[in-house]
Parts: C-alpha cells; structure tokens; sequence
C-alpha cells in the first residue's frame, strides 16, 4: 500500500467505528493496514483493542504475534548497525566487536502464538510462525516439531516442509531434508529445486 492507500482505508476503518457496527473487526482492520506500513507500535496498540473487546479473536493475537516479532527485528539490527562509520590513515582505531548487545526479545510474540494455539489448535500458521521465531532463537529441534505439527494440520503446506528441510541442512540431517525439499518441490515450491541441487546428490 502506499502511504496515501493505507490513510484512506485507516479513515474507512474509522468511520466503521464512529458508527459502532464493529469496533473489534474495525481496529483489527486498523492494525493490518499500520503494519503494512510498518507503523508497528500503532499495529499493536490496534490490536490489543481489538483482543480488548473480543479477546477471541484469534487473528488479531496471530497479527500481533507477526508485528511484535518484526518490531523486534527491526530495533535489533537499527542498534547492530547504528554506529557510525569511522575512516583512518594507517591506524586501526577500531574498538573490539560488541558481544554485549542484547538479543531481540520475542517473548511476546511467542505468548501470542502460544494463545493462538491455544485458541485454535488447528491453526497451522500459529506452528509455522512460532516454527519460525524458534529457528531465529536457534531452538532447531523445536522449530522441526512446529514444522511437524504445521503439516500435520495442513499436508499441503510447502513452505512449512521447505523450512523443515532447510533446518535439517542445518542439523547435518540430508536424508530427511531432501525428502522435505523434495516434497515442497512436488507442491509448486520451485526453490526447493535449487536446494535439492545443492545438497541432495
């Protein structure tokens, strides 16, 4: 969306609610169009007044699961990359790498995903996404059983086999990662071919 689109379906949104039709589907309406364009606090804050007033609505802790996650991401690699950059003749004045940076903090984003499970078991988004966050905390065999358990409720899910087998590479696993890419492969995921050259022989 461009930014003049995301105002125009914002005051769309808006209206819905001074008319009292549907505010929780109306700030959740309100919150995919922020976090489109990235204005992720105003998503959130959408959001949680949409769970406020249904706080069944399982789409809205998904969304706020992704915007939290993102959010994070976004501050983490704004303060990784943030410092300036010094030029010098001959001399080295660079300091040591910084290994005290704290790591994002996905903690919210997994009490949502963990809601949404709860909420609605057969969700295989809600395992994919917390698949996801567990592969970036390095959590690699509890990413492969969300990825398991994606599939389990959706077989045709490609990308959930597709990153189930891009996590066994990781793990040293090829036999079971070429059968995975294989397979996403057979379902219209046409990377999975160029992995599959890569790694399956």
């Amino acid at each position: 969306l461009s930014l003049e689109d995301a105002y125009q379906q914002i005051k769309l949104a808006d209206s819905v609610l001074k008319s009292d039709l549907g505010p929780p589907l109306s700030y959740f309406y309100k919150g995919i169009i922020n976090g489109m364009v990235k204005n992720y606090n105003t998503a959130i804050q959408d959001y949680n007044m949409a769970i406020s007033l249904e706080p069944g609505l399982v789409l809205a802790y998904l969304n706020r699961a992704m915007i939290s996650y993102e959010l994070e991401e976004h501050n983490y690699f704004e303060q990784k990359y943030r410092s300036a950059v010094q030029i010098s003749w001959g001399k080295d004045n660079s300091s040591p790498d910084d290994n005290s940076m704290a790591s994002p903090d996905f903690g919210d984003a997994m009490v949502d995903l963990n809601k949404v499970i709860e909420l609605d078991p057969g969700l295989a988004f809600a395992y994919y996404n917390r698949a996801h966050i567990k592969n970036r905390l390095k959590d690699y065999h509890g990413a492969i059983q969300d990825y398991t358990k994606a599939i389990e409720q959706q077989e045709d899910f490609a990308e959930a086999y597709y990153n189930r087998g891009l996590t066994y590479i990781y793990l040293e696993d090829t036999k079971q990662a070429c059968r995975d890419l294989s397979r996403a492969g057979e379902l219209g995921l046409k990377r999975a071919y160029v992995v599959i050259n890569k790694y399956c022989k």
